[in-house]
């Protein structure tokens, strides 16, 4: 067969109805697979293949379903092998990642399509703050906690490539939005199960941390809250509601007090938003009465913690603080190395709190500064302001320009890019850095789209 041949029967083959019918079957393949682990069976290993071989297939004849099940997996950290002996060392983020490469490449080559143009702000940032990264690595005292940075990096650099070149479309922002939701919504679903198991004192989801867990949930509140405002069907507000239900109360599960703290800074922004534009003020004051219901049944002990903040008790962060500043002082340039902040803490700067304790930074600002020095500190600085800044053009466009219809989700993306910078000042960069990076492609996505319709304007 021909080129052409092979380009017509992929578009043939990329029609919805046939994916639906994949879709719908995989689906009904994995529930027959979970179906075995609750009825305590062990399910059988060609029922994995089949269903890996068959989402495989679809990640070939549509990489955006790949990207999509690319994110999840970066929001569900796990290894096939917790699933099937077969996939031992495999995790998921690899196993989605790697075959969604594969076919995008393919795609280019057989449709003869060219990769969307990378020379953006952001792209130039990220790869001078991995440049930077990997300078630090050269002369890191322990360079094997930076190589798994500089993997971690890698990775991610890859999504955000897949995301500025696969999503190209107002509605596929909207599924981009969604497959975040639904990923975070599963850590939350299983963080209620955990607090009634009685498993953790602090739920931790699947990303295994309660204070990323509590920022990853802040920050898709923004975007439930779009799409309870903006989908008219009432079973999708309904499901919106649930969703926000599950999200607060995982965020008071975590006993996260930076997740709080962010979280007060989005709930204003939402209110702001509400006075000054003048829209539907039942959503806000559901979203209102979601928040008191939930908080005014959360146990004393949280409010201990929260109220703890103040007099720094638990973390002592305030020290690891101060000792930070010092390191950074040290290591002014190119800072410690990745990664290597806790081990620099235990062996010469942890003087005041548990000595010879490996500890981490608990402030992302602090902790990049130390590791990578000024010149890392200030390219992260000027991605985070690259970001807010092109999410704010375009937000300026918002339902102005008949060419540049994307909805509201702009508004709702920043506030919860805005909290997550927060929470940032509590925690440590890998937990901010999926989001960081997915939003970084998706602010390219919408610079593109609007300087298409700005072309298109210039040609009538």
């Amino acid at each position: 067969m021909n080129k052409k041949g092979v380009e017509i029967s992929i578009k043939k083959m990329m029609r919805p109805t046939w994916l639906a019918s994949i879709i719908v079957f995989v689906f009904v393949l994995s529930g027959i697979y979970i179906l075995y682990f609750v009825l305590g069976f062990t399910p059988p290993g060609w029922l994995l293949v089949i269903t890996v071989g068959l989402t495989l297939f679809i990640i070939f004849l549509n990489p955006i379903l790949g990207l999509f099940l690319t994110i999840l997996s970066f929001l569900l950290p796990a290894r096939i092998g917790e699933l099937n002996v077969i996939f031992s060392s495999l995790t998921l983020v690899k196993l989605c990642g790697g075959l969604t490469v594969i076919a995008w490449l393919l795609h280019k080559a057989v449709l003869k399509k060219g990769i969307k143009s990378l020379k953006v702000p952001q792209t130039f940032l990220i790869l001078g703050f991995g440049f930077v990264a990997f300078i630090s690595t050269v002369h890191a005292r322990y360079p094997e906690a930076s190589f798994t940075f500089l993997e971690s990096y890698f990775f991610l650099f890859i999504l955000y490539v897949l995301i500025v070149d696969l999503i190209d479309s107002p509605k596929l922002i909207d599924s981009f939005s969604w497959a975040i939701i639904i990923g975070i919504c599963i850590n939350a679903f299983i963080s209620v199960e955990q607090w009634y198991l009685g498993r953790f004192s602090r739920v931790i989801g699947v990303v295994g941390n309660p204070n990323e867990l509590g920022a990853y949930c802040v920050y898709a509140i923004p975007l439930v809250f779009y799409q309870f405002e903006s989908k008219k069907p009432v079973f999708l507000k309904m499901i919106s509601i649930i969703i926000m239900g599950f999200l607060l109360f995982t965020i008071i599960l975590s006993f996260s007090r930076g997740a709080f703290v962010s979280l007060m800074v989005v709930l204003v922004l939402l209110l702001l938003r509400s006075f000054k534009k003048g829209t539907n003020k039942w959503t806000l004051a559901l979203l209102i009465i979601l928040v008191a219901t939930l908080f005014s049944l959360a146990p004393q002990s949280y409010w201990a913690r929260i109220q703890a903040v103040r007099i720094d008790a638990g973390s002592g962060r305030f020290y690891i603080w101060r000792d930070g500043i010092r390191m950074f002082l040290d290591h002014p340039l190119l800072g410690v190395g990745p990664k290597n902040f806790p081990i620099y803490y235990a062996t010469s700067y942890g003087k005041m709190f548990r000595v010879g304790r490996p500890r981490a930074a608990h402030n992302t600002y602090l902790e990049i500064a130390a590791e990578m020095g000024v010149i890392g500190l200030f390219l992260f600085l000027s991605l985070i302001w690259v970001v807010l800044r092109d999410l704010k053009r375009t937000k300026s466009k918002l339902n102005k320009d008949k060419f540049f219809q994307v909805g509201n989700i702009v508004e709702f993306l920043e506030m919860g890019f805005i909290g997550l910078m927060v929470w940032a000042v509590f925690g440590h960069f890998f937990s901010i850095s999926k989001i960081l990076f997915m939003t970084s492609g998706i602010s390219v996505v919408l610079k593109r789209l609007l300087h298409q319709a700005n072309q298109m304007h210039n040609t009538l």
